[in-house]
This record gives C-alpha cells, sequence and structure tokens, in this order.
C-alpha cells in the first residue's frame, strides 16, 4: 500500500453571519479556516514537487549516471595529479651506488666465513627523520662495534619502510631509501678502517686491521640468518644522557660474546636516544670517538666530492677532491664563511624549542666554543615575549640580525670576504639576504639554491651543504640543529681551531 503524506482537511463551509460585525471585532472562523486552507493547500502542492524532484534524481539509473560521472572526475583529477607529479622527474635508483656497496670486499661470503669474523647490527635504528639524526646513531653505533672488534652493520638511509621505492613528499616523488654511500664513505660504510696514504677504497686490508670493515644489511642477511644471531635487548642498560656510560656498559655487556652474528633489538629501547645528542652528556665519548677511524678516515661519499667539483666554479671555491682526502684533512676554505640559516618548517620547532627551555644540541656545547646560549639570560626580568624573542635570535633571526652576527663575525676573522649559506629559505628571501650583504661589504653571498646538482646528487644535497661548511674558514650554526651539531663535531675532529666554530 502506497504510502500517503499525512494532510490537514478543513471542515465544510459553516453558515455565514447575516449582521455586520463592529469595528474592532475578531474575523469570523470561517475566514480564518479559508485562509489556512489556502496555506495548507500551497505546503502541499510543494511537498509533492519536492517528492517529485528527489524521487527522479535519486532513481537507480539517475544515482548510477551520478555516480559514474563524480568517479570519472575524480579519476581525471588525480591523473592529472599524477602527471604533475611525474614531470618533476622519477628519482634514481643509484645503482652505481649500489653496485660498489656489493663490490666490497668485505662481502666475500667465503672470505668472512672463513676469517672468523664477528657482526653486529642494531635493529629499529632511526627511519623517517632527517638525515643528520640518523647520521649521528649511525656513527656511534659504528664506533661501538669498533669497541667490540666487530663488523658494524650498515642500513640505507631509509624515509620510508613502506615496500615502494618512492614515497609522495610535498607534492614530489622521494626515494623511499638511499644507499648510505650516497651521502658518506670511509669506516662507517664499508670503507677501510686505517688506509694509508695510497691505498684505494676499493683495495682488501691486510689481517692487522684491529677491526673487520663494516657489512650492509643484505650480505648481513646472508651470512647470518635469523636462526644463527643471538639478539640482545636493549633493556637495561643506564638511563640518562651520559654517551660513554652507555657505550662501556655495551662493551661490559657483549665484550666476551663470541657468537658470529649478534643483534640489539632496539625497537622499544634505543641505545643512543635524542637524550643523549641534545645535552653535554655526548662529550662524554669524544676523546674516544674522536680519536676512533669513524671520525679520523670519515670522508663524505664520491658523489659528493663529484658535486663540489662539479660546483667549485659557482661557489668562487678551490674545493676539490684531493682536498677532502685524508692526506689533507686540515685544508681550509679561506676567505669563506658558512652559515646555517634553517627556515620554512623550522619556525615551528624554534617555538617549542621556546616553549620548553631547550639548549644547544651537545656537540654545540664544546667549552672550547666562544658562544654559549642561556635560555634565560636574565631570570629577574625576563617575560614570555623577551624570552621568546631571545630564542628566536639564535634559531630564526631576521636578515638584519643575521647580518649583525655576520659583522661580529668579521671582525674577528678580517680576512673573510664570501658567504655560503646553508638554506631551505624561499628564493626571494635568500636573493634579498644576498643584496643587503653585498651592502654590507660582502663581496658576494651564495647558497645551497645556487648549486647545480644532477639528479642523484640532488637528494643528497644537505651533506654537499656539509662538505662546504667543514672547510669553511669559519662556520656560523644554528645550535639547536643537529646538522650544525654533525658539522661541528667533523671540525673538532679535522683539527679546526675551536674559535672558528660559531653559533647564531
Amino acid at each position: 500500500m502506497r504510502r500517503q503524506w499525512a494532510t490537514y482537511a478543513p471542515p465544510s463551509s459553516p453558515p455565514t453571519h447575516s449582521l455586520p460585525l463592529p469595528s474592532g471585532y475578531p474575523p469570523p472562523r470561517h475566514s480564518q479556516s479559508q485562509s489556512q486552507s489556502q496555506s495548507q493547500s500551497q505546503v502541499q502542492l510543494q511537498t509533492r514537487r519536492v517528492r517529485k524532484t528527489l524521487r527522479a534524481f535519486c532513481s537507480p539509473r539517475r544515482l548510477t549516471t551520478t555516480l559514474r560521472r563524480t568517479c570519472y572526475a575524480l579519476a581525471l583529477i588525480l591523473l592529472l595529479y599524477a602527471l604533475w607529479i611525474v614531470s618533476k622527474g622519477v628519482p634514481p635508483a643509484y645503482e652505481g651506488v649500489r653496485a660498489y656497496e656489493r663490490a666490497l670486499p668485505q662481502h666475500n661470503l667465503t672470505r668472512a666465513l672463513e676469517g672468523g669474523t664477528l657482526y653486529l647490527r642494531v635493529a629499529g635504528q632511526v627511519s623517517g627523520r632527517g638525515f643528520n639524526n640518523v647520521l649521528q646513531e649511525t656513527l656511534l653505533l659504528s664506533y661501538l662495534s669498533f669497541r667490540l672488534g666487530r663488523a658494524y652493520v650498515f642500513e640505507d638511509y631509509t624515509w620510508s619502510r613502506l615496500p615502494t621505492p618512492y614515497v609522495l613528499h610535498a607534492h614530489a616523488l622521494r626515494p623511499s631509501r638511499l644507499p648510505l654511500n650516497a651521502f658518506i664513505s670511509g669506516p662507517t660504510a664499508g670503507g677501510p678502517i686505517s688506509p694509508s696514504p695510497s691505498a684505494s677504497e676499493s683495495e682488501s686490508e691486510s689481517e692487522s686491521v684491529p677491526a673487520p670493515r663494516s657489512v650492509g644489511v643484505a650480505f648481513w642477511e646472508t651470512i647470518c640468518p635469523r636462526g644463527e644471531r643471538r639478539v640482545v635487548s636493549a633493556e637495561g642498560q643506564p638511563s640518562g644522557g651520559d654517551a660513554s656510560e652507555i657505550l662501556e656498559w655495551w662493551v661490559g655487556r657483549l665484550g666476551g660474546v663470541r657468537d658470529r652474528c649478534v643483534e640489539i633489538d632496539s625497537r622499544t629501547r634505543v641505545v643512543f636516544d635524542y637524550l643523549v645528542f641534545g645535552d653535554t652528556g655526548i662529550l662524554s665519548i669524544w676523546p674516544g670517538l674522536s680519536a676512533s677511524p669513524m671520525m679520523k678516515n670519515f670522508r663524505w661519499s664520491a658523489l659528493v666530492r663529484s658535486a663540489l667539483e662539479a660546483n667549485a666554479g659557482v661557489l668562487q671555491v678551490s674545493l676539490s677532491d684531493r682536498r677532502h682526502d685524508d692526506r689533507n684533512r686540515g685544508a681550509v676554505e679561506k676567505g669563506l664563511v658558512a652559515i646555517h640559516l634553517r627556515r620554512g618548517d623550522f619556525a615551528g620547532h624554534c617555538e617549542y624549542l621556546a616553549r620548553y627551555g631547550a639548549r644547544y644540541m651537545g656537540f654545540n656545547r664544546f667549552p672550547s666554543f666562544p658562544d654559549t646560549f642561556d635560555p634565560n639570560p636574565s631570570t629577574s626580568t625576563s617575560t614570555s615575549t623577551s624570552i621568546h624573542g631571545h630564542y628566536l635570535t639564535h634559531c630564526l633571526p631576521t636578515p638584519s640580525q643575521i647580518l649583525s652576527k655576520l659583522r661580529a663575525v668579521r671582525a674577528s676573522s678580517p680576512g673573510l670576504r664570501r658567504v655560503y649559506v646553508l638554506t631551505n629559505g624561499a628564493r626571494g628571501w635568500v636573493a634579498r639576504l644576498r643584496e643587503a650583504a653585498r651592502a654590507d661589504g660582502w663581496e658576494d653571498l651564495r647558497s645551497s639554491l645556487d648549486l647545480r646538482m644532477g639528479r642523484e646528487a640532488g637528494y643528497v644535497g644537505v651533506a654537499v651543504d656539509m662538505a662546504i661548511a667543514e672547510r669553511a674558514e669559519v662556520f656560523v650554526g644554528n645550535g639547536f640543529s643537529s646538522l650544525t651539531s654533525n658539522v661541528a663535531a667533523l671540525r673538532m675532529a679535522r683539527g679546526f681551531d675551536p674559535s672558528t666554530t660559531r653559533f647564531l
């Protein structure tokens, strides 16, 4: 039975009054009823029209057509978006770098088994973070392996653990993983532990080497199948930020273990966490770390060194491959000051730092560095507004504050003439800073945005920036940054005068 909409049915017309009504008297009831009847009729008419329209629009055939058109429109939008993304370029696969890693001499299964090499892998290393968060952890873990006389198992720099080779990031494709040797070389990434001046990274080492060379995780999977691994939890290690205490605890725990394959499971408890790198507790490990092959023989990758060569003219410097080998570790690019100016997403991070009273990163707090940071320099008079401004001056300075700092640095190092800016800032902002610097007496100002980078080098640009900063006569860093922290540590390991490492 068809459902009917409920309607009001007025009564039949009542009898009319025969006498005129006095002035001001309310109209008779039958007049009100006639008005209500007309209003109800209009409601009924509009209701029928709406029902008819809805019935026609929501019919199965019409609904299918509408959905189909919507799907076609969405598919077209997604297709155009995908074409726009792909038009920006598909990331390289770094096959050459991966072939280099596979060909490392220690990746010889027969030789490794005969030699009795011991291995250490730390599962659950940092991923999805910036390169320098990964680098600082990797250097310390490889040093731990060195202290244990084990081959460190290095991994790709991993942005995403999805099984796809690329991920979408900032409306562009980004490699999910990059080989570590695209960024660095040297002992941590499988290079010789103690190379002679004439040794190349492809040469095998003598048996007198105190510790075996690092191996890639793919080789580890082959030589150390799951059933032959001794898995050790990181639970129970010392808490707090003293790196040396943590290191010695692990040396004591694993020093006597003779299992060939040892794996530290750090997925629930990180061996060296952010508390270690963010405080002066990291400095306790420096005497041993700085003297180890991990720092003394640290090298940038062949890809990074090639990018430096290609941009020597742009930078007006003489940075070259020979300047980055171990025979010339203390080389300095005279007249150049490199300054790290993080922008963009760092604005929110600076707000966070101010809110929680953060201090500089650990390696940015060597006692011999001339610049220090007090979170609250005048406690008795400070307000939240003044503290906020104090943090921004050192974390996200304005162009005038940047020029003021550069002026002070030039006063202490009169030979400085050129500026190189490590930055993710917008082109317009950098261009205005360049003009202001020239007006302030600097010969020129170049930045990360001026570098000519190939397809592969473009994704390791941060390492190219760091290599320039490492060699600059003076480096002015952002004390809250892990990039600055790693550059500061590399400069100290290379023997640079601490007075040439400054902070905003």
